[in-house]
């Protein structure tokens, strides 16, 4: 699934605000924009951001404290700062905070936006499994809502029927399956990892024992056979069970 960054830019109100956002949605991110930090925490509270730009002095606080409230409510989230006159001091501070890049405005956009790519690179993971999370928790509360509602009429009836909803399997289904692909990204030795297979799904094995005997089968016949149309059978089933392995 291809999925849009989306970036809170806090700046004063000066051209770089607006030039800077433009830029960015022209480069196919989200962006917007804020002129001061309570602006700022209000949209964070309501939306999620994957990165925020921010001026280090802004309108009722520090870009610095902007960026210390932001993770109290979203932890984790990434930061670039940027200042008209980038200090020592405020550069040391910054270090205790996840604060990806300092940079003075009149940093070239072009190397603004290689932070920008940079920093949600190496926090894609992190961003994945946070929606994994998300998915898992409301596949949970689906399933708390469920049980207390079975257990209900349990009480009333001694019913024992219970009906899982489509969606919700679905929704479990997907995490597993990305919590998969995550982990296949991530091996070293770049062996696909199947859910089937890392369920020891009984069901996986029949197909594949079934497939490699039909291929033995037609392997022994091709000397007898001389069919293209076994050829091409016996081919197509080598493919798949290539992929079964």
């Amino acid at each position: 699934m291809i999925t849009i960054a989306s970036i809170l830019l806090a700046e004063g109100g000066t051209p770089f605000l607006e030039s800077t956002a433009s830029c960015l949605r022209e480069d196919g991110y989200s962006c917007d924009t804020v002129t001061d930090a309570a602006e700022a925490l209000k949209l964070f509270s309501s939306r999620q951001y994957q990165l925020l730009i921010s001026d280090l002095r802004l309108n009722g606080t520090s870009g610095l404290e902007l960026v210390k409230q932001a993770n109290r409510m979203v932890p984790g989230v990434p930061a670039i700062l940027v200042a008209e006159s980038p200090s020592l001091a405020t550069a040391v501070e910054a270090v205790e905070l996840p604060v990806a890049a300092y940079l003075p405005k009149s940093v070239p956009y072009e190397e603004l936006l290689g932070k920008v790519q940079a920093t949600l690179d190496k926090t894609a993971h992190c961003r994945d499994l946070a929606r994994v999370h998300r998915q898992l928790l409301h596949c949970a509360a689906e399933l708390d809502e469920l049980r207390s509602h079975r257990c209900q009429v349990a009480m009333r009836d001694g019913s024992p029927t219970l009906r899982i909803p489509l969606s919700t399997l679905r929704g479990v289904a997907g995490c597993l399956s990305e919590l998969v692909a995550m982990e296949t990204r991530s091996d070293a030795d770049g062996r696909v990892v199947r859910v089937c297979e890392l369920l020891q799904c009984p069901v996986w094995r029949i197909h594949r024992n079934a497939i490699g005997k039909a291929v033995g089968l037609l392997n022994e016949t091709k000397r007898r056979f001389k069919s293209k149309e076994l050829a091409q059978v016996r081919e197509m089933l080598e493919n798949l069970l290539e992929t079964l392995h």
